[in-house]
């Protein structure tokens, strides 16, 4: 079972990325950092991404604030990156601008959406939104190379995916089906997906 204490490796490297992203954020602000520095500080931040969740299934380190915590700092950490991305690669941002306004309107709403249904955030975690992350990751580390359009088209289509897949599943735990998840969250929505992918797939 999850443990109640939240002094685990997963946590730490949770917390790591959400405050290291807000440090590099205030360090470019006041003294602007180059590209190269700011790649290296970020790719080791977005590591840590990659193994908390791995340590706590493999090492049973998992923890009941954990989900949330890595939540919170993935929701920090991709909503910093597109103003670093915006910042160090401009054309590619001016070149790409309808797409980007469109993703920034669909975060916007699957931001608010769980806000007005539930009365609290839910950030989910689908395999869609996972590889959207991690193209968005790949793209900002590899935005300098000349696959640079290529790797944002599948960041946006990914992303794009991952936000209408998360908003169908809010509406389908709308308030009249309240009665079968009393206090959701992302954890609790997950399951019941996959308990209906799997037994009454009609239904969806």
């Amino acid at each position: 079972p999850p443990r109640l204490t939240w002094y685990t490796i997963p946590n730490a490297l949770s917390l790591i990325r959400l405050i290291g992203i807000l440090i590099l954020l205030a360090w470019h602000l006041v003294a602007p950092i180059v590209y190269w520095q700011f790649l290296v500080y970020y790719a080791l931040l977005g590591i840590t991404d990659m193994f908390d969740g791995w340590i706590a299934r493999r090492f049973n380190q998992k923890s009941v604030i954990g989900p949330q915590l890595d939540a919170a700092a993935d929701g920090v950490f991709y909503l910093i990156t597109p103003y670093f991305i915006w910042r160090f690669l401009p054309e590619l941002v001016m070149h790409n601008i309808t797409a980007i306004v469109l993703i920034i309107v669909l975060y916007s709403v699957y931001i608010m959406l769980p806000l007005v249904i539930f009365g609290k955030p839910i950030l989910l975690h689908t395999r869609c939104l996972r590889f959207s992350a991690a193209s968005i990751y790949t793209l900002t580390l590899l935005g300098w190379t000349p696959v640079a359009q290529i790797l944002f088209w599948i960041a946006a289509g990914l992303s794009v995916l991952g936000l209408v897949e998360a908003l169908w599943i809010f509406m389908l735990y709308a308030p009249e089906k309240r009665r079968i998840i009393p206090d959701p969250d992302f954890e609790t929505i997950r399951k019941h997906v996959h308990y209906l992918k799997t037994h009454n797939p009609q239904s969806l």
